[in-house]
């Protein structure tokens, strides 16, 4: 069962964080927002028999993990650079919020390759048991950030950040077998053009579904968004 955080954080911000102003107008993220690759390593995995074809199956992952970390990278310097813009645009007083998102979103570009890996090998009790850890530890420590150190919503960000990072190691370290194999020379490239199509159809449905919030609070004045959505302030 895949616990989802973001509602329970929803109410922990209403009821019990401190925020002065708009502190706690952090981007609104969903896990299922992020383009996920996780059913092409799932199949390849599963299809993986031969010594060649886990050899494959190794490049595939490195390759995937070096490709996101890259792409990450790309994002964390532009957020380096256009800092305060964004940060005034999205009308967050609290510029540490955007920087503990940006780490939140690598662990979510990461998570999916290593489920998907824990999917295709039908280690179904590790699958079933980071995704517990990251909805489990989201809830968990933003609640004890909240209730108890009266945290702000920086702090709930935190949190889950925490719960992302149990996952991603539970995860990670259970399909080690696999990513730290020894790999082979197969093109990265043949298996995106198989996945990358379906990733960006299904994708933007799920950016669509999810990125209301963002553009509404760039958009509008704090006082006419928290009248559309008062849980996200």
């Amino acid at each position: 069962m895949h616990v989802r955080g973001a509602s329970a954080i929803q109410v922990y911000s209403r009821r019990g964080v401190q925020c002065p102003g708009n502190a706690s107008a952090t981007p609104e993220l969903d896990d299922h927002s992020i383009p996920r690759p996780a059913n092409g390593i799932a199949q390849q995995t599963s299809a993986a028999i031969t010594e060649a074809q886990h050899r494959q199956l190794t490049s595939t992952t490195r390759g995937l993990l070096r490709l996101t970390f890259f792409l990450w990278v790309l994002m964390a310097i532009g957020l380096a650079i256009w800092q305060n813009p964004l940060a005034a645009t999205l009308q967050i007083t609290n510029p540490i919020s955007l920087w503990i998102t940006l780490f939140v979103g690598w662990a979510m570009l990461w998570l999916p390759i290593m489920q998907g890996v824990l999917q295709g090998q039908q280690d179904f009790l590790w699958l079933g048991g980071s995704n517990m850890l990251n909805g489990m530890g989201r809830v968990g420590c933003a609640s004890l950030i909240v209730v108890i150190f009266h945290g702000w919503a920086a702090g709930i960000m935190v949190g889950a950040l925490l719960g992302y990072l149990a996952a991603v190691s539970t995860a990670g370290w259970h399909a080690r077998g696999v990513w730290r194999a020894t790999g082979s020379s197969y093109s990265l490239r043949d298996w995106l053009s198989q996945v990358v199509p379906l990733t960006i159809g299904i994708g933007t449905s799920q950016f669509m579904l999810s990125a209301d919030q963002i553009f509404v609070k760039a958009i509008f004045q704090v006082t006419r968004s928290r009248r559309m959505w008062p849980q996200a302030h």
